[in-house]
């Protein structure tokens, strides 16, 4: 009796207590490998039975192989477990040299993978990656998709857990499964709902090998909305008695500073609020008292790195 690994013809002779080294196979439905077993003899070969490890099921309807006939067997690898393998296989047959043939089949099978592509820039992301959803203003939420694809030819990928792990990142929508060679779109979502950095774990668990993706967004303040109102007339009548910054409130770090034509500095706060913190052509700096009628000019700085600047007429009965 001669063995041989693979359907070409002759395939790759398997000498009795050798190994078949199968390198890395990626696990999937489809791990079916063949051997041809040769009557070189004059007489009948009866095969009684082909074992292997409990998990590796065994497709053969060989009883007999007629003398200068082949037939074959193969071996089903679906269902082994992840990681380094070594199955052994036992022929036993009426074989007059060799009635017990045995070599060994090894290998190393890999998880298959999802594939990630980032629908922005068309690239396929790899696990680990981490995605900066850049910036956005406070209140106005980001959303990027992405695309995940099922490469197996076989094998549905059935997603068992999809988790952000962060307050600043949602999932729109979560995928459960994906059918052989299709995909399925992702899209993740930055909330905006606080200033700041935010950073995200996704975590992607299936029957392939886990995924995990970084995410990264700032959120910056809201574009200023203040509006200012530059003429002062501080005569008590309940109009324009204060120097009014609308939504100065929204920005509580704020600093207003008042200058004279000179470029002198007559007036400074912090916290402006247009209440118990107010400009009222009263200086605060150096000189204090009421200002003399004419032009100033301000600098509000907002706390966020934005600054604005303009004139104000203070005009007196």
């Amino acid at each position: 009796m001669e063995l041989y690994y693979g359907v070409s013809d002759p395939g790759e002779l398997i000498l009795e207590n050798s190994t078949v080294e199968l390198g890395n196979l990626i696990q999937g439905a489809g791990l079916e490998f063949q051997f041809a077993i040769v009557n070189s003899g004059t007489a009948k070969l009866d095969i009684s039975s082909i074992n292997t490890n409990p998990s590796v099921p065994v497709h053969s309807s060989l009883n007999e192989v007629l003398p200068g006939e082949s037939g074959t067997f193969s071996v089903l690898l679906d269902d082994v477990d992840d990681g380094g393998f070594s199955i052994r296989i036992t022929i036993d047959s009426n074989d007059p040299i060799v009635e017990v043939f045995e070599f060994l089949v090894t290998g190393f099978i890999e998880l298959e993978e999802v594939e990630v592509v980032d629908n922005i820039t068309d690239e396929t992301i790899m696990t680990n990656a981490t995605v900066d959803f850049g910036s956005t203003q406070l209140g106005s939420p980001v959303a990027r998709s992405f695309t995940l694809f099922n490469p197996s030819t076989l094998e549905t990928l059935e997603i068992e857990e999809m988790i952000i792990e962060s307050d600043g990142f949602e999932l729109i929508e979560e995928p459960t499964s994906i059918p052989p060679q299709s995909s399925v779109e992702l899209e993740i979502q930055l909330l905006a709902n606080w200033e700041g950095s935010n950073t995200a774990e996704l975590s992607i668990a299936s029957n392939f090998a886990d995924f995990k993706l970084y995410l990264v967004g700032e959120v910056i303040p809201e574009t200023s909305s203040i509006e200012v109102y530059n003429v002062l007339t501080p005569n008590g009548d309940g109009r324009h008695d204060f120097f009014k910054i609308a939504g100065i409130t929204n920005y509580p770090s704020n600093e207003v500073a008042i200058f004279n034509r000179a470029g002198t500095l007559v007036y400074r706060a912090t916290a402006y609020d247009n209440e118990t913190t107010r400009f009222d052509g009263i200086g605060n700096q150096g000189r204090s008292g009421p200002l003399e009628p004419g032009a100033y000019y301000y600098v509000i700085k907002l706390g966020n790195g934005e600054n604005k600047l303009g004139f104000i007429q203070i005009l007196r009965n």
